[in-house]
C-alpha cells in the first residue's frame, strides 16, 4: 500500500468521528462562539469533508466583517484566541508530557533533581519551570522509585 493509499483508508476511518465532532461544534457555532467555527472548519479541512451548509453560513459571515471593513480585525470576527492568557504560557503548559517523560526516564539513573536539571537545560526552560510542570502530575505518574527514611518509604525531592 503506497503513502496516498493509506492516507485515504485513514481519512475513511477517522470520518464519522470528524462528522460527530462537527455536529457537537454546531451548538457551540450557533450561540455565537467564532472559536467553535473555526474549530469545525478545520476538522472540515484536516478530513477533506465538505463544509455543512449552517457551518459554511456562519463562516462566510464573520470572514464578510473583515472583509467588508466593518471589523478591526480577525480577533472582533472570531474571538481572542485565548482569552486572559499568554500564549508563551500556554506553549509552555504543552510541555508537560515531555516533562514527565524524559524526567522519568533519566530519574531511573541519576535521580529525580539531576534528571529534572538536564530535563530543563535540554528543552530550553528553566528548573524551577521544569520541576513545577512535573509536580503537576500526581504521585503514581510520576518517578515512581521510593527511598527508605528512618524505616518509613518516601517520595525522592
Amino acid at each position: 500500500m503506497d503513502k496516498q493509499e493509506a492516507m485515504r483508508k485513514a481519512l475513511e476511518w477517522m470520518r464519522p468521528d470528524a462528522e460527530r465532532r462537527i455536529e457537537e461544534a454546531r451548538s457551540h457555532v450557533e450561540s455565537g462562539n467564532g472559536r467553535a467555527i473555526l474549530y469545525a472548519v478545520r476538522i472540515c479541512a484536516e478530513n477533506e469533508l465538505p463544509m455543512p451548509k449552517w457551518l459554511a453560513r456562519h463562516f462566510v459571515k464573520r470572514v464578510n466583517v473583515v472583509f467588508d471593513h466593518t471589523s478591526n480585525s480577525w480577533d472582533d470576527a472570531f474571538g481572542i484566541p485565548y482569552p486572559g492568557q499568554h500564549i508563551d504560557s500556554l506553549k509552555l503548559r504543552q510541555q508537560r508530557i515531555p516533562v514527565l517523560m524524559k524526567t522519568n526516564a533519566l530519574a531511573k539513573r541519576i535521580g529525580i533533581t539531576k534528571a529534572l536539571q538536564r530535563v530543563a537545560g535540554d528543552m530550553g526552560m528553566s528548573y524551577s519551570h521544569c520541576r513545577a510542570l512535573y509536580y503537576e502530575f500526581p504521585e503514581g505518574v510520576r518517578f515512581p522509585a521510593k527511598r527508605k527514611i528512618t524505616g518509613k518509604t518516601s517520595e525522592p525531592t
